[in-house]
């Protein structure tokens, strides 16, 4: 895997005449789609793509995978902050390689669609995973000091925790001991209690009176709805948000402590960088079906038919044609026009 890896580092550099006949022959072949970019995005898509038998030309115009999204070691970071001169002293830091910066970070949640889509795609089984060992939530304090605790997503987690009185505690005990047993389709499960039975119509009340039948304190809110369902929206939202949408939320977190074993939080990470690891395995999987990545391969522009449909690309003068081009707007920026500016979030 390594030797191939570096193969086509140098193929893309064009370091001999031999290696710029080599990426050349690449471009002889007609492909079921050329994909620019080994992004994230891009990268799934080529990969899923590839899984389902197509052909695929990847194109990175960097050096390295990942383009701007990439995880890169110290050696690539102090080149990339403008001191390629400048190495990292590895007796005070250790080795270069030893260290991942994503520059666009982002870890997996081990449940629901994020984890399908990387297994359908193919890259999954090329990949080196780790359990991230804790999920951390940054808070205030009951006395105003700002904190940083644990998220709180499993019984044994709330009964150990000092974040929370005897009540609310066993508040969330009792909310927690109903999720587990609740499944969205299973109306039998939305009944809560033992003797008077109490059923919750999810798809119509709101979040916020969910939680209110829960008692859920803000300490326990913030846990719940920042922590476990990941809402970064104004807190204001819960009462539009339908029960149910919540729901999915919490389960998808607790449920991902169930996919492999010894999880200490719901997330994984791939050893070497999730915006370097997913291109190169998503490069193997395009291998194994007949197509193949390129670094460093300058994009002059987009070929289009006469109905306007994209067929090809051409680099260094060099045409390759496909049945369809996968590309973000920055290679056809003739093509697209600003139409909307998303604003920063409200704060809560």
């Amino acid at each position: 895997m390594q030797l191939r890896f570096s193969l086509i580092g140098v193929l893309a550099a064009g370091a001999s005449a031999s290696d710029v006949t080599n990426w050349r022959s690449a471009f002889e072949t007609r492909y079921d789609a050329v994909v620019l970019g080994t992004g994230l995005k891009e990268s799934l898509l080529a990969g899923l793509l590839a899984n389902r038998g197509k052909k695929v030309l990847q194109l990175e115009r960097h050096e390295q995978y990942g383009g701007a999204a990439a995880s890169l070691d110290l050696s690539q970071l102090f080149e990339r902050l403008g001191a390629p001169d400048e190495q990292p002293n590895e007796k005070k830091l250790g080795a270069s390689d030893s260290y991942r910066i994503d520059l666009a970070p982002k870890v997996v949640m081990a449940h629901g669609a994020e984890l399908q889509l990387l297994v359908r795609s193919g890259a999954w089984k090329h990949m080196d995973w780790k359990r991230v060992q804790r999920s951390l939530i940054y808070r205030k304090a009951p006395d105003g000091k700002p904190d940083v605790h644990r998220v709180l997503a499993t019984v044994e987690d709330v009964l150990k925790t000092r974040m929370l009185t005897t009540m609310q505690k066993s508040a969330m005990v009792r909310l927690f001991t109903w999720l587990e047993q609740y499944e969205e389709d299973s109306p039998k499960t939305h009944s809560v209690g033992v003797v008077s039975k109490t059923k919750l119509d999810v798809r119509r009340m709101s979040a916020a009176a969910f939680l209110r039948f829960w008692e859920v304190t803000p300490e326990m809110l913030h846990v719940l709805v920042r922590g476990m369902a990941l809402h970064d929206g104004p807190m204001k939202a819960l009462k539009k948000m339908p029960a149910a949408a919540l729901l999915r939320r919490l389960k998808r977190y607790k449920n991902a402590y169930k996919t492999f074993p010894h999880m200490t939080s719901p997330y994984v990470y791939p050893s070497q960088g999730l915006g370097t690891e997913l291109p190169k395995a998503v490069a193997e999987v395009l291998a194994e079906a007949g197509g193949q990545t390129l670094l460093g391969r300058p994009i002059d522009r987009v070929l289009f038919d006469e109905s306007g449909k994209a067929c090809g690309v051409v680099s260094e003068g060099v045409e390759v044609r496909a049945d369809c081009v996968i590309a973000d707007a920055s290679y056809v920026p003739e093509k697209v026009a600003p139409s909307h500016q998303v604003p920063p979030s409200p704060s809560p």
